[in-house]
């Protein structure tokens, strides 16, 4: 497959959305050749409020840390309908914003490059910065309406008695972009002529707010943008284009492993703990190698390899150093690493293949002192197939077998001579 492939595959959709042309074109396209769908208005997870505010202001603190959590759905955070907004979150994006526009306003060099205020003058410095910040924060041109209503905000700080610095009125602006719908809400609203009927397709700035965020988990980048600005974004072409540029960048691994950590669960890796009589091998200094491991091994396959799902989960090879490599003992196939760098090793077919056999995964979804076949047919089931378990009956008795060291979760588990399902294997 490789990235193009995986670009092709990734903007085949958004390419669809995108390719209505201008605003005044008429089109005549029939509604069953389009990639219709709808269009939630979906708000920042706090995994994108970090990298957003880290490539609009330079923030690396990930101030959003302290928001409450989302609420997950099927264990992924970014479900639209389920990210609402309480009147806590209201509050707490208030104050995340006071401390962003703070550390953003400590050196005026930096949030404006070009533009001195002590040399240029207020005004022409605040507009220049209205204009450039605001639209980079909320992803499209700003409108005359949000131009004159941030400079009146400008305007109020620098008249204020207790305020009245340059930097007091655009840390106020600052504050007032970060707390707008605009700035925490991807909308999609499309152009105004319609495609067919009710459907019309995004313009050049939701198009490249989709990628981005599709592929980074943040807000476009300069090149992003300026082909949005230049109308570059409306033909699969285009689109295929640059998102074969963006995951060359680091960041779409980043939201590989973003979007895996839900997926799998992994999440809850840093809570694993084992019983080391039951395990001698394990201590948790094993869970960073384990993580490091299945985060390199996930990244190569969907961005160097052939990104199918056939190779997360049949691939004979996995990443270790030389630590982890002793770990698996015999199940490395051929000159074991011998330095602590991670690097590819082959795995034993016969005993490893692919993500499923990986410790992060298994040591997840397993208890302390055994494996656990209920676990990981629960994830196989809900996470890999898609399916909505039922709850167990109301009447049913679960005797577990008693420990027995000398037997296989599988040999335990057996039942009139049955194995269960979903292959047991230690952690």
């Amino acid at each position: 497959m490789g990235l193009p492939s995986i670009a092709a595959m990734l903007t085949s959709c958004v390419g669809q959305l995108g390719s209505g042309g201008s605003d005044s074109e008429e089109t005549e396209v029939s509604k069953e050749s389009l990639c219709v769908v709808d269009t939630p208005i979906r708000r920042l997870t706090r995994f994108e409020y970090n990298n957003t505010v880290r490539d609009l202001l330079g923030d690396t603190t990930s101030p959003a840390n302290v928001l409450p959590p989302e609420e997950e759905v099927h264990g992924f955070d970014n479900q639209a309908a389920a990210l609402t907004v309480s009147e806590l979150l209201a509050e707490q994006y208030l104050k995340v914003a006071e401390g962003v526009s703070e550390r953003a306003t400590a050196d005026l060099s930096v949030l404006l490059p070009s533009c001195d205020p002590v040399a240029t003058g207020d005004d022409a410095c605040s507009a220049e910065f209205i204009e450039s910040f605001v639209t980079r924060a909320f992803r499209r041109p700003i409108t005359t309406e949000e131009r004159a209503r941030l400079q009146s905000l400008f305007d109020l700080a620098l008249a204020d008695p207790d305020m009245g610095t340059f930097r007091d009125g655009a840390a106020l602006v600052i504050q007032a972009v970060l707390q707008s719908p605009h700035f925490l809400y991807r909308p999609e609203f499309g152009g105004s002529t319609p495609v067919n009927a009710d459907v019309v397709a995004l313009d050049s700035w939701e198009i490249a707010t989709k990628l981005s965020y599709m592929l980074w988990n943040t807000m476009p980048d300069d090149e992003l943008f300026a082909a949005a600005e230049a109308g570059e974004l409306a033909t699969k072409e285009q689109i295929a284009a640059q998102a074969q540029r963006m995951l060359l960048d680091e960041k779409a691994g980043d939201a590989v492993r973003n979007f895996h950590r839900q997926w799998l669960r992994l999440v809850h890796l840093d809570t694993v703990s084992k019983d080391t009589i039951v395990y001698p091998s394990y201590n948790d200094g094993v869970r960073d190698l384990w993580k490091e491991e299945i985060e390199r091994f996930i990244e190569h396959v969907v961005l160097t390899d052939d990104g199918s799902l056939r190779t997360l989960l049949t691939a004979p090879y996995s990443f270790a150093n030389a630590e982890l490599a002793g770990f698996y003992g015999a199940s490395v196939v051929g000159e074991a690493p011998q330095t602590e760098d991670f690097e590819q090793v082959a795995m034993d077919p016969a005993r490893h293949a692919g993500l499923l056999t990986q410790g992060a995964l298994m040591g997840v979804h397993a208890e302390g002192n055994q494996s656990s076949p209920v676990f990981r047919g629960k994830f196989v089931r809900e996470q890999l197939l898609c399916q909505t378990l039922p709850l167990p009956p109301a009447d049913l008795v679960i005797t577990p077998p008693d420990l027995d060291p000398t037997k296989t979760t599988r040999e335990q588990s057996r039942r009139s001579g049955r194995t269960p399902i979903v292959p047991a294997v230690t952690a």
